[in-house]
C-alpha cells in the first residue's frame, strides 16, 4: 500500500509530550534513547556482529518518545524476562531492511517498525515472520491492528482540530463542520500526504456511514472537498500544520491529533472535534527466518498486552491498541483511543484494507487529479 505517511514522520507524529513536557517533531537523524535502562543498551554498529544468545535488537526513536520506548517497554520487558533490549536506531518505515537480512542472513534488528499494514501483508510473506498469536492477544487487539505479518502500535489520529481565538466564539462539534464554510469561514490545513484518510473524512462529512466507505465513492468525496477547495492550504508537514494553526493562517485543519496537543501546551487555544477522524500507526514486524524470533515475538506479546499497552500514555500521549489496555486519563482528550464511541474509521481494519490495498495506485492517481484541477 503507498505509504500515506513515512515512519519517522508517522512516530514523530506520536512524539508529543505530557503537559508539564513539550516535544517538538523535527527531520532531524535517529538517534537512540539518551539515557537507556539498565537492561536497554544503545545498538551495535551494522558491522558489529549480532548480539549473543538472550537479547534482541528492536528499533528506538528519537527525542522523548526514543526514550520513553526503553522507560516504558523495553526496560520492564527486559526485568521481567531477562531478554536484553537493545535498541537501534530509527528507521525510515520501510520494509528494506528486513528485505536485506532475508536476503544476506544477516538479521541486524529483530523487531521493527513498518510504516502502513498494506506494506506488511503484501510483502509479508515474502521477508516477514508470521506473528505468533498463540503469546500476542490477538482477541484483545482493535479490529484493524492484528495482522498475520504484524501488529499494530500506539495509534495516533487524523482529526479536524481547530484554533478557537480566531473562530469568533463559534466551537466546531463534528467533521461536518470542517467542510462548512458559512458557519465556519477562513482557511482550511490539510496535511497533503494523508490522501486516503483526506478521501475518508469527506465521505464521512457528506453522510456516508464509517462501516460502509469502501469502495471509495469517489465523486462524492471530491464533491464534498470541492466546498473548501478554495479554501485549502496543503501542509508539507505536521510541523508546518502546527505552525499554520498557532499563526492563525489556518485556524481550521485535517491534521495529528498530536499535533494539537503540542499546540495547547505551546499555549494556544486550540481542541479537537472528535466526532469524524482516522486512525493510522506503525506496525511491529520481526523479519522472516530470524533466530532471535521467539524472542522478539515476546517483546510483542508484552508490548501488546492489556496490563503494559497503556505504560507509554504514561510517557507520552499515544493511545492503546489492546481494548482491555487502559491509557493515561491525564492525557485522554488528545487519544484516539479514547474517542472510539465518536465516528471515526480505520483503514487497515479487516473490512477496508484488502480494497485499500488493491486500489492504492488509483487512490492516489484520482486524488491528484482533483487537487489540480
Amino acid at each position: 500500500m503507498r505509504k500515506r505517511i513515512d515512519g519517522k514522520r508517522a512516530r514523530l507524529a506520536l512524539a508529543l509530550a505530557l503537559p508539564i513536557t513539550l516535544v517538538a517533531c523535527s527531520s532531524s537523524p535517529a538517534a537512540t534513547p539518551t539515557q537507556p535502562g539498565p537492561t536497554a543498551t544503545s545498538a551495535p554498529s551494522v558491522a558489529a556482529s549480532a548480539p549473543p544468545s538472550g537479547s534482541i535488537v528492536a528499533e528506538g526513536g528519537t527525542g522523548q518518545y526514543g526514550d520513553c520506548l526503553v522507560s516504558q517497554w523495553y526496560t520492564p520487558f527486559s526485568q521481567q524476562t531477562g531478554i536484553t533490549v537493545t535498541t537501534a536506531p530509527e528507521g525510515d518505515g520501510s520494509l528494506t531492511s528486513e528485505q536485506l537480512a532475508v536476503q544476506t542472513g544477516n538479521y541486524q534488528v529483530d523487531v521493527n517498525f513498518a510504516g502502513t499494514p498494506g506494506d506488511v501483508e503484501s510483502q509479508g510473506p515474502n521477508i516477514l515472520q508470521p506473528i505468533d498469536y498463540s503469546i500476542v492477544p490477538k482477541d484483545q487487539l482493535y479490529d484493524g491492528f492484528a495482522f498475520k505479518y504484524g501488529v499494530g502500535g500506539p495509534p495516533n489520529a487524523l482529526v479536524f482540530g481547530y484554533n478557537a481565538a480566531d473562530l469568533n466564539g463559534k466551537a466546531p462539534t463534528k467533521i461536518e463542520d470542517f467542510f462548512d464554510t458559512t458557519n465556519f469561514p477562513g482557511k482550511r490545513g490539510i496535511l497533503q500526504f494523508m490522501e486516503p484518510d483526506i478521501i475518508a473524512l469527506a465521505l464521512i462529512a457528506s453522510g456516508v456511514d464509517p462501516a460502509n466507505l469502501v469502495p471509495f465513492d469517489y465523486n462524492r468525496a471530491f464533491a464534498e472537498l470541492d466546498k473548501i477547495k478554495p479554501d485549502i492550504v496543503w501542509a508539507q508537514s505536521g510541523t508546518q500544520a502546527r505552525q499554520l494553526l498557532e499563526a492563525g493562517e489556518t485556524p481550521l485543519e485535517l491534521t495529528f491529533s498530536s499535533r494539537i496537543k503540542e499546540s495547547v501546551d505551546a499555549g494556544t487555544n486550540a481542541a479537537i472535534a472528535w466526532d469524524g477522524f482516522s486512525v493510522f500507526f506503525d506496525t511491529w514486524v520481526v523479519p522472516k527466518g530470524d533466530p532471535k524470533a521467539p524472542d522478539a515475538m515476546k517483546l510483542i506479546a508484552y508490548i501488546s498486552s492489556a496490563q503494559h499497552n497503556g505504560d507509554m500514555s504514561q510517557c507520552v500521549a499515544v493511545g492503546v491498541s489492546n481494548k482491555e489496555a487502559t491509557g493515561n486519563p491525564a492525557v485522554s482528550d488528545y487519544l484516539a483511543s479514547s474517542h472510539y464511541d465518536l465516528r471515526h474509521v480505520v483503514l487497515s481494519s479487516s473490512a477496508d484494507l484488502p480494497w485499500m490495498e488493491a486500489n492504492a495506485a488509483d487512490i492516489h492517481t484520482r486524488f491528484q487529479a482533483w487537487k489540480t484541477q
